[in-house]
């Protein structure tokens, strides 16, 4: 067969001659992406968040140099600084460049921006404080003003620290004493407001702890005072107060230990004790009518506590635990809807008081604070006892169980409280509100008395 030429005709000047087929390009092979790994998702997220973080640091900056920027401003303006300054080092006028300094250009650095502008405010707080207690010092030592005007003045004396110091502040960082002034007023209204708020919040705390604890006319008789749990740092649900309770009084015990080896002859004679609580107890026998022969029961068992307990006269210390443990058979009883049990304690809480009284007496200076301190304390700890449902109580505790369980723990595991979850959340909530204005320099600043 002979040999046949592929067609290819060129075109001529009217289109391609018959039987042209003209070459056509490859058709270009897609390559699909691959699929970003979690690894390269978190790089990147990493990238994103490190570029927001590094502009909020620009923007850090730049409400430093705003600030410094500010300063140089207002101190041009006070004659002679001025003078002085224009001759030392002249600036000449660039805003383009302030522009790029002192100003945020997005978001991320107006964050920054904002948030140095702030701490600027709130860095200088513990000074601004110790300087709006001395000017509450000098309203409180004044024997000018009335005593009744004193709450109100120590109140806008405090204000006004505040204000002067905001106006400082805004001053610096704007270079402009009308918004410094301005910042000045509005700082000390908002000082006075937030004064009144952290009162009426501390009272609403305390309030909601009394109303947890519920003291009866007896533990206030005893010397339950419920701003002393605010003092100590004990308040809480009633579990969170009896214990904080009992490791505030295991750590005072400790530290009354130590104090005592210098005094090792101050003692306390228990029988003189009982004695006197027999002595008092006579002289009650109109308010013991119809239960003196259950009190004459409840006597012997505390002169039998006392006789197994083996020493007569006590140390300090060991003093301090009894009479703790007294007043905790004593709380133990109360609600207890059986005659023997209010006769007991009767007894109880009277040679618990008959107990601080001698303590009281014979503690030397050095431990008279201590002392102090538990008699603060105890009281609360029986209140929250006498809380404790019937049910949950073991009527079987005994002077010596209770000393024993004192001296060998910190957190008396024999003493259950079982609250329902709504109590133990308002005394938390309680708690709470009773510290405001009282943690750190800034709450003191913004919320303190």
């Amino acid at each position: 067969m002979p040999f046949r030429p592929l067609e290819t005709s060129q075109p001529t000047a009217t289109g391609p001659t018959p039987g042209f087929r003209p070459l056509t390009e490859p058709e270009p092979v897609f390559t699909p992406a691959p699929t970003p790994t979690i690894f390269d998702r978190a790089q990147g997220f990493s990238d994103g968040v490190n570029d927001i973080g590094g502009e909020f640091l620009k923007g850090v900056g730049k409400g430093a140099a705003s600030t410094l920027k500010g300063i140089d401003t207002f101190a041009r303006k006070i004659p002679g600084v001025g003078s002085f300054l224009n001759k030392v080092n002249p600036i000449k006028p660039d805003e383009e460049a302030d522009r790029i300094l002192t100003q945020p250009s997005n978001n991320a650095q107006a964050a920054g921006f904002t948030a140095e502008q702030i701490a600027e405010f709130l860095i200088p707080s513990a000074y601004i404080t110790k300087a709006q207690k001395a000017a509450q010092g000098a309203v409180g030592a004044s024997k000018i003003l009335p005593k009744a005007a004193k709450p109100a003045a120590s109140l806008f004396a405090k204000a006004g620290v505040e204000g002067a110091a905001a106006g400082v502040i805004r001053t610096a960082q704007t270079g402009d004493a009308g918004q410094g002034a301005e910042a000045g007023l509005y700082g000390g209204l908002l000082s006075a407001g937030t004064q009144l708020l952290g009162k009426a919040a501390r009272g609403l705390g305390s309030k909601i702890q009394d109303s947890v604890i519920k003291p009866s006319i007896r533990d206030v008789k005893d010397g339950f005072n419920i701003k002393n749990v605010q003092k100590y740092d004990v308040g809480g649900s009633l579990n969170d107060t009896l214990t904080k309770t009992n490791r505030k009084m295991n750590d005072l015990s400790r530290e009354l230990t130590e104090k005592l080896k210098a005094h090792p002859r101050a003692r306390i004679d228990l029988n003189d004790i009982y004695d006197k609580t027999v002595e008092r107890l006579g002289g009650e026998k109109a308010k013991l009518f119809g239960t003196s022969g259950r009190t004459d029961g409840a006597l012997a068992e505390l002169k039998d506590e006392i006789a197994r307990f083996g020493e007569k006269s006590v140390d300090l210390v060991t003093a301090n635990t009894v009479k703790r443990a007294a007043g905790t058979q004593g709380a133990w009883q109360y609600g207890i809807p059986d005659p023997s049990a209010a006769a007991r304690e009767k007894v109880y809480d009277t040679f618990y008081n008959e107990m601080k009284v001698a303590i009281e007496r014979a503690s030397p200076g050095g431990v008279k604070e201590i002392n102090r301190q538990l008699s603060d304390l105890i009281p609360i700890h029986n209140a929250v006892v006498r809380r404790i449902p019937v049910a949950e109580r073991n009527n079987a505790i005994g002077l010596d169980d209770a000393i024993g369980l004192f001296m060998a723990s910190q957190t008396p595991a024999a003493i259950p409280v079982v609250v329902t979850n709504k109590l133990m959340k308002s005394g938390k909530f309680g708690n709470m509100l009773s510290k405001v204005g009282t943690r750190g320099p800034v709450s003191e600043r913004l919320f303190g008395k």
